[in-house]
């Protein structure tokens, strides 16, 4: 890893806790829960972001190497 990408990951890293400490994340239980229920008989929906909006568009909270920041 060169200088440059070393620094688009510290970039990265940074605006992942900016959204985090600005309530936009999904907790950790929430996201075990639908991942353990996938393929099973009583899958879960997709589980949504704290904050209570929904980031279901590419772009919003972009920062994550032009990925959702969800």
């Amino acid at each position: 890893m060169d200088i440059d990408e070393e620094q688009l990951q510290l970039e990265s890293i940074r605006r992942s806790f900016a959204e985090m400490e600005a309530g936009h994340y999904i907790p950790h239980e929430a996201m075990k829960a639908w991942l353990v229920s996938l393929g099973s008989e009583h899958e879960l929906p997709p589980p949504k972001c704290v904050c209570g909006e929904a980031h279901d568009e590419p772009g919003e909270h972009e920062g994550r190497n032009g990925r959702a920041g969800l």
